[in-house]
């Protein structure tokens, strides 16, 4: 027998050993977050599809296929799908009024969108396709979430930090600020690397524990908010630097300075960061994610926003396709979305 087919009757013979494909799931067991700005933000740049009319709409086929495709990979029992609100950057920006200013595309737009040179015509072309894109996602088995005055980031981070105690959370988002809130229950899942982060694999990776992750992160900065950083000071430096980000036991932005005070005259670096600690002591109220900082009145909307599921309607998410000339952009949609959204759908309806 060939050993590709060896290997998968083997983990099937454990799965019904260990009883666990007999074990009935609850719909919050396993709950999966999507980072819905930045997801949309990254097929809209990189997905060139056109419509049946010719109409762009890359960052809609885009944004299902992804998501599509990580459901069926990581198998979640409910998904929640959480976009920035209305004024969301607004107390970030009383921190540092440069926060997202001028901010910019990491990658060029693909080659369909070549001709939208004007900001204004751009920004319009976009928000048509977030509006078409809420319309496909109000037909699936899924939450939304946008609650004005809060970014996606604070709003999927009180999710996992304080909501579904008892769930497994999946984080998907190409954010790597995401990476401070990995844990035995919260995990990451990355869209473009295709790899799920736990604990051991971001010390695999980046030499850090999650539960300092933050203190990298602070001192790199990040040009993609317009954050900027201590000069001079990349991961490996910070390692160096501050073996002690490496351990499980967290760390505070007082004990990085007063560490650095102690070691100034050893390396330059250190002075650097006691000269910039107010930059170093804004990047951790900038980016921050295990404590968020806004009223338990919008938190009461994020758990209120949470109670809805979208009823499935496979018919209305078909007649959509059909309106938007979508058929061909997503291929076998019917045997798709039967696949995807139809166990999601039978969870939403299980008590």
């Amino acid at each position: 027998m060939d050993i590709k087919y060896r290997s998968l009757f083997a983990g099937i013979k454990s799965d019904h050993a260990s009883g666990s494909m007999n074990t009935k799931r609850s719909k919050d067991d396993d709950v999966l977050v999507i980072d819905g700005t930045n997801r949309f933000i990254s097929c809209w740049q990189v997905c060139p599809t056109l419509s049946d009319n010719g109409d762009h709409v890359g960052g809609v086929s885009g944004f299902l296929g992804s998501i599509g495709y990580a459901i069926k990979l990581l198998k979640p029992t409910r998904v929640i799908i959480v976009f920035d609100g209305v004024g969301g950057s607004l107390r970030r920006k009383k921190i540092f009024p440069d926060y997202k200013n001028k901010r910019t595309m990491k990658v060029r737009v693909n080659r369909a969108y070549e001709d939208m040179s004007d900001p204004e015509l751009e920004k319009k072309e976009m928000l048509a396709q977030m509006g078409k894109l809420v319309e496909f996602l109000r037909s699936l088995p899924v939450s939304i979430l946008s609650i004005d005055h809060i970014e996606a980031d604070d709003t999927i981070a009180y999710l996992a930090t304080s909501m579904f105690p008892k769930s497994k959370i999946t984080i998907m988002s190409a954010d790597k600020d995401f990476l401070q809130l990995a844990n035995d229950r919260v995990c990451i899942w990355s869209p473009i690397k295709k790899k799920i982060y736990g604990v051991q694999d971001i010390i695999n990776e980046f030499g850090i524990h999650p539960t300092n992750f933050i203190y990298f992160r602070i001192l790199d900065g990040d040009t993609s908010d317009c954050i900027g950083g201590i000069k001079g000071i990349a991961r490996k430096t910070a390692i160096k630097m501050f073996p002690m980000i490496a351990d499980a036991k967290e760390y505070s932005v007082e004990e990085m300075l007063r560490f650095s005070r102690d070691k100034m005259n050893e390396k330059k670096g250190y002075a650097s960061i006691l000269e910039n600690s107010e930059i170093v002591s804004r990047n951790y109220q900038l980016m921050q994610l295990k404590t968020p900082d806004f009223s338990g009145g919008l938190q009461m909307k994020i758990v209120e926003g949470t109670e809805k599921i979208y009823a499935y309607n496979k018919f209305h998410f078909i007649q959509s396709l059909t309106t938007h000339g979508m058929h061909s952009s997503i291929p076998n949609y019917h045997i798709w979305l039967q696949e995807v959204f139809q166990p999601l759908a039978t969870l939403a309806t299980s008590t």
